[in-house]
């Protein structure tokens, strides 16, 4: 999967963008929130399991890949 995705350039995507570091960059946030779930007030965390929380995160994973891919 690695090989397709970096062995040629995507349409849309900025020319130079890394892509091997843009999956591992998805990889090691969904990994994360998954595992920790987002930090919350008084110490509490937010976790996948709670609907709204789940679409907040994939809210701002999407934006951030946008800013990223578009730069």
């Amino acid at each position: 999967m690695e090989d397709m995705m970096t062995s040629h350039s995507w349409s849309g995507i900025r020319e130079g963008l890394d892509m091997q570091f843009l999956a591992w960059t998805i990889i090691w946030m969904t990994t994360g929130f998954i595992g920790s779930g987002l930090p919350g007030e008084d110490e509490s965390r937010l976790r996948l399991d709670q609907p709204a929380v789940a679409r907040y995160f994939r809210t701002q994973l999407h934006e951030l890949l946008d800013a990223r891919i578009h730069a």
